[in-house]
């Protein structure tokens, strides 16, 4: 299942990850628009926060990790791309979602974008699907 571009752009602008982070472990402000929290990764186990997030995007200085909140969700709970999107849309993304209006979004979407020979794929690089 592929998503629009615009339907991902939807739910990236719709969602805060310090708000996601904050469901994963207890957020410190780190100033502005940022907070850290100790790394929620699977791999990742420490004493002090060293992962920093901000509306956008997170970075784990211990582990190295990083990326924007679908990579974040990816990483935490161990899903797919297009789980990510489902999963952010159903619960942050401005409302929530029941399985029923997401799966009308989802054609309405595929068929607003039938004519774009392009789709969103892993980590937002660009592929063609056929």
């Amino acid at each position: 299942m592929g998503w629009s571009r615009q339907f991902i752009e939807k739910v990236r602008d719709a969602t805060d990850l310090t708000t996601v982070a904050g469901d994963f472990g207890d957020t410190k402000n780190a100033g502005p628009g940022k907070v850290k929290l100790n790394c929620p990764l699977p791999n990742h186990n420490e004493k002090t926060p060293s992962c920093y997030v901000q509306k956008e995007f997170f970075k784990c200085f211990g582990c190295g990790e990083g990326g924007d909140i679908f990579k974040f969700i990816e990483l935490v709970q161990n899903c797919d791309f297009n789980e990510a999107v489902k999963r952010l849309a159903m619960q942050h993304g401005g409302k929530s979602y029941d399985e029923h209006t997401l799966a009308q979004m989802i054609c309405m979407s595929m068929i607003a974008d039938k004519h774009a020979p392009k789709r969103l794929s892993l980590n937002r690089g660009l592929r063609v699907w056929g």
